[in-house]
């Protein structure tokens, strides 16, 4: 059975990470969705989907099928470093973002919380004013 590579890498990677959630949620909800995951998993690490083939989908780009290693094993190893690979990169990506909001909103509330102090203080002398001049008014009277 010819199983060359129709599955690329975006599409190998996304089916990767389905598969293990869907083993994952299937442990505790459906045995039926542990069997979905394996397949989908089976699917992305071999880089191979037997449905694209009866329907004539090929995914994989010509470099993908010329470098894909004929042996099985070697591929599903390959392709699960690829992805686990590219899945340490996404998540340092999105830790750089987050730091990076996380400064940006600590900034923004120090200029808030500056911004209340003043009012606070404003407010606060305004009042001691208003106390201040209540004894004058009453010694006008």
């Amino acid at each position: 059975m010819d199983l060359a590579p129709n599955v690329g890498r975006t599409d190998k990677n996304i089916r990767i990470g389905l598969g293990i959630l869907l083993i994952v949620i299937g442990l505790f909800k459906s045995f039926g969705l542990v069997i979905l995951g394996i397949v989908i998993l089976a699917t992305g690490l071999l880089s191979f989907c037997g449905l694209y083939k009866v329907l004539g989908i090929n995914t994989a780009s010509k470099a993908e099928r010329q470098t894909a290693k004929p042996d099985l094993s070697d591929r599903a190893t390959d392709n699960f470093n690829d992805f686990k690979h590219e899945a340490v990169e996404t998540v340092q990506e999105l830790k750089e973002k987050a730091v990076g909001v996380a400064k940006e909103v600590k900034e923004e509330a120090n200029a808030k919380t500056q911004e209340w102090k003043a009012n606070a203080n404003e407010a606060a002398a305004e009042q001691a004013r208003q106390q201040a001049a209540k004894p004058n008014d009453l010694n006008k009277s």
